[in-house]
């Protein structure tokens, strides 16, 4: 398939769905389980353009996600509940766009973005860092119940970018904030796991 084919191919994967209008109002979501998940929800499928917009209005901005990171410090520094970081990057997307067209490589990053917040809690959270780049905050959150969420996250992604037709992967890093710590040192590990991943040869 080349590359104006395959720009094609995702555009009709993304619009084919858009002929169900999205409703005014998402639903109402449950509450979170003990992993750390919002209640029982539908599987991911690929949502049209208007559902990433809703979803653009539940993650903050860089800024704002840095801001409840000073904050939870703080919280973690006193109580010492947990919390943890968790860094997800789309690789190569330069390369995509280079090939397939910068609309295409944007609605790749707002369906990976919706993914993301649809295995996140309300009340975790959730940032676009930069393009291709998202961190989240699960507050009450363990490295188990991390893990758990890192992997429900991945298995959406996989899914999605296969049947989209694309090689790249979500890179994904997390770490627990240990207790009395600044989470920049937690941030720092999640992204160092990403990097180290990346270096390992690939399981798929």
């Amino acid at each position: 398939m080349d590359d104006a084919t395959r720009a094609a191919a995702i555009e009709a994967f993304l619009g084919d769905v858009a002929a169900d209008p999205p409703t005014a109002q998402p639903p109402p979501r449950a509450a979170p389980d003990p992993d750390g998940r919002a209640g029982s929800v539908e599987q991911p499928r690929p949502a049209p353009m208007g559902a990433s917009e809703r979803t653009q209005a539940r993650l903050v901005d860089r800024a704002d996600w840095y801001r409840a990171v000073a904050a939870e410090s703080l919280r973690v520094a006193r109580f010492g509940n947990p919390v943890t970081v968790v860094i997800a990057e789309l690789p190569h997307l330069d390369a995509l766009s280079d090939r397939l067209g910068r609309r295409a490589a944007d609605q790749v990053v707002a369906e990976i973005a919706r993914l993301i917040e649809s295995e996140s809690r309300v009340a975790d959270p959730i940032a676009h860092l930069s393009h291709g780049s998202f961190g989240a905050l699960l507050l009450e959150t363990g490295e188990d119940g991390a893990t758990r969420y890192i992997d429900r996250v991945r298995a959406a992604a996989d899914d999605w970018l296969e049947n989209a037709g694309l090689t790249l992967r979500l890179s994904l890093g997390w770490a627990p904030a240990p207790a009395g710590a600044d989470l920049a040192a937690a941030i720092g590990v999640a992204q160092r796991r990403i990097y180290e991943a990346a270096r390992e040869p690939s399981r798929r």
